[in-house]
């Protein structure tokens, strides 16, 4: 290290000394001095080739720089490796010292696999020799087929640092242990997950590490570390669904749980007898077995989807007598009702009588719809059935339902639990179906989470209300229509009570189709009347939940780390980078889990951090001298604690181990790595963390064969595997 620069500052501990406006000291008696050095350090950096098989140059800020030229700590240097003909990098190495002393044996790495890029940046920390390996070229064939999706090759890594690496094409070459890219897209009634793709690609290159990340309806997937040719087939990747079609009933009705599906899927049935009927008979086309014997006592079965699409057909009958002792035939018993009466109500007061009547929890009204026409050029109608707890759905006359769609802004229907707002459109449609003299009716019901489908499970909030709201239409001699696009806009209110540490302005709605796909509704929640409001355009299965994560752009419900960071900011185990960035795949620093792990124990007091590169004031400063001091985390041998570096999984594996047994724990489950290829490559000081961490599926492999001690975690790896820890 030079010393460049020294900066003196004097402290003057007696109270009667004075200063002169030129800076001279004048004192009436004696004082004592005392003088802080501070020092500005330069460091030397060195570079060069391992082998005379290309060159290596550097600069800063595109000023180029010699090797041993003298540069400030912290300089961002770009280093350009350019091959020889026929050559490629190999591998780039970071050694402390000059360029004689031994180099370093660990390869510099990038997201789990050594950096084989022509370009390399490193930030100067200290007097280090950067060098470059050059090996023979290997490029191999990658290609995209298949007929379940499309796909196409956006970037491989370049052989000269002059190529930017971006194709744009169904094939491309790759080099040896490099990068591909490459976006996937279903075709049409094919489907996927991230996972699922992940594990085929993983297949496809068994010795590279993968990742997905799902966008806008298609899959952008990163290959890194290729090492034979690629044949990605989206056959493999996505599936074909397959339709499933209810018939027409007389006396009844039959759904499925999902308008189509792929072959292996569970889909449920459900049949709704008619009152007075019950279930006869549940046939599947082609024929396919259900899980159990049909009965009339029994209304849902299920079923596996086969390779092909399925008709079901349901036939009911009549219910046998429930009457007196003999073999004698009698009227079908009726199921309980309750009759009463009610009003249509307008603002200004005026009401429009109305008969109601109950059973098994839908409310049969009827009205005078030509009273209902005279009022209807009112600002707007109500009906509120909300004194009969029992009530979840109102059936209305189709006549009535026209004569509600002549209001200037619709008609609210209240029930126990919820009020549902229709506009004039959705009223005008609605009574269309339902024809003059056939029925619609609305439901308002509670759910829980095994009512849904495998695809609206898939990406469900964790905490949050489930609401099942939907509207029928049956003309008098028809058949009953379910309806999930409305041609209007409906206003759903429901009681929420906001939670200790909840803020109204992060509730949010998510209205969740059958078939997985999502929309996110802005709620409007009245604290006056603890009522949350959103506003849709479709029925069908909807959550108010509280998302911590709402302000940040870069965490949606789509995201496979949703649910867990938002339990670490929930819990304020994290913060944001900024107001509108998390930064899920941000490098996470040493500083920053440190810090972590000091709000999940509580953010109690501690002395100063005693390592150099840690000042008094810094935002993490509390927080390493706390796990400093209770023994959770260690510096470096020449006395730093290194804040700002990536923290790598072996580390992560040590300390998370360490915090484990500093809040009293006897760390337990701990599983061998010698199954994993890189196994040796755990540090001596690490092992015993990593065996316990990957023995309770904390930091589990890469790959099926590769651990990647030394590789980097990101912020939301993080937040996911402390979310795992806490749930043990």
């Amino acid at each position: 290290m030079k010393i460049k620069h020294l900066f003196v500052s004097i402290l003057l501990t007696s109270g009667n000394s004075l200063t002169n406006p030129e800076g001279k000291i004048r004192a009436a008696k004696n004082i004592e001095v005392t003088v802080y050095f501070k020092v500005s350090a330069k460091y030397f950096p060195y570079f060069g080739t391992a082998a005379a098989d290309g060159s290596l140059t550097a600069a800063i800020d595109g000023s180029t720089i010699t090797s041993g030229e003298n540069q400030p700590n912290g300089s961002v240097i770009a280093f350009t490796a350019v091959p020889n003909t026929g050559k490629m990098v190999e591998k780039w190495t970071v050694t402390k010292g000059d360029l004689a002393a031994a180099e370093s044996k660990t390869p510099v790495q990038a997201d789990g696999a050594n950096l084989v890029d022509p370009i390399y940046t490193h930030t100067l920390s200290g007097n280090q020799t950067i060098r470059v390996h050059f090996t023979d070229l290997v490029q191999y064939d990658a290609k995209i087929s298949g007929t379940n999706g499309t796909g196409k090759f956006t970037y491989t890594t370049p052989i000269q640092p002059n190529d930017t690496g971006a194709v744009n094409s169904a094939s491309a070459q790759v080099r040896k242990n490099g990068t591909v890219k490459l976006t996937l897209t279903p075709s049409t009634n094919c489907v996927g997950t991230a996972e699922e793709i992940k594990s085929e690609l993983q297949k496809a290159a068994p010795n590279a590490v993968v990742s997905v990340t799902e966008k806008d309806g298609s899959f952008e997937a990163v290959i890194r570390n290729v090492t034979e040719a690629l044949a990605v087939n989206t056959d493999n990747l996505f599936h074909k669904t397959y339709a499933i079609t209810a018939n027409k009933a007389e006396n009844g009705s039959v759904s499925a749980s999902a308008a189509r599906a792929k072959a292996g899927d569970t889909v449920t049935l459900t049949a709704a007898p008619a009152s007075g009927y019950q279930l006869k008979t549940l046939t599947l086309t082609p024929e396919t077995a259900l899980d159990k014997t049909v009965s009339a006592s029994t209304l849902t079965y299920t079923f596996t989807m086969p390779a092909n699409d399925v008709a079901v057909t349901a036939a009911f009958a009549v219910k046998p007598s429930s009457g007196g002792g003999g073999a004698g035939g009698g009227a079908v018993a009726p199921a309980p009702t309750d009759s009463g009466s009610s009003s249509i109500t307008a603002p200004d007061g005026t009401k429009v009588p109305a008969t109601v009547e109950v059973k098994n929890g839908t409310a049969a009204v009827s009205a005078d719809s030509s009273k209902l026409t005279a009022v209807s050029g009112k600002d707007s109608l109500t009906l509120d059935l909300s004194a009969d707890s029992t009530v979840r759905t109102v059936s209305l006359t189709g006549d009535v339902v026209a004569a509600l769609a002549g209001a200037k802004n619709g008609a609210a229907l209240t029930l126990p639990n919820g009020t549902v707002a229709l506009d004039r459109e959705t009223l005008t449609a609605l009574g269309s179906a339902a024809q003059a003299d056939g029925m619609a009716s609305i439901s308002i019901a509670s759910a829980d989470k095994s009512s849904l489908t495998d695809a609206q499970r898939k990406y469900l909030p964790k905490n949050g209300t489930i609401l099942n709201i939907s509207a029928q239409a049956q003309p008098k001699n028809g058949t009953a229509t379910r309806i999930h696009a409305l041609n209007g806009t409906a206003s759903v209110s429901v009681a929420y009570s906001l939670k200790n540490g909840e803020n109204a302005a992060h509730l949010v709605a998510y209205y969740l189709a059958e078939d997985g796909s999502f929309e996110k509704l802005p709620v409007i929640y009245d604290a006056a009347t603890g009522k949350a409001t959103f506003k849709t355009t479709h029925f069908s299965t909807f959550v108010i939940t509280h998302e911590y994560s709402s302000d940040f752009s870069d965490v949606n419900l789509r995201k496979w780390f949703y649910n867990e960071v938002n339990t670490a900011l929930e819990n304020g185990w994290f913060k944001g980078l900024t107001a509108t960035k998390f930064g899920p795949d941000d490098g996470m620093t040493r500083a920053m889990l440190v810090q972590v792990l000091y709000r999940m124990s509580g953010s109690k007091a501690a002395s100063t951090a005693q390592f150099t590169d840690v000042a008094d004031g810094k935002w993490y400063a509390e927080a390493i001298a706390w796990a400093s001091e209770n023994g959770i985390v260690n510096g470096f041998t020449d006395g730093r604690f290194q804040p700002d570096t990536l923290i790598t999984r072996q580390q992560l594996a040590a300390i998370l181990y360490r915090y484990d047994t500093y809040r009293g724990h006897t760390p337990q489950g701990s599983a061998a790595l010698d199954g994993y290829a890189d196994a040796a490559s755990v540090e001596s000081w690490a092992a015993e963390a990593m065996s316990w961490a990957n023995g309770n599926g904390l930091v589990t492999g890469v790959t099926p064969t590769t651990l990647v001690p030394n590789g980097t975690a990101t912020r939301a790896q993080v937040a996911v595997i402390l979310s795992r820890y806490t749930d043990q």
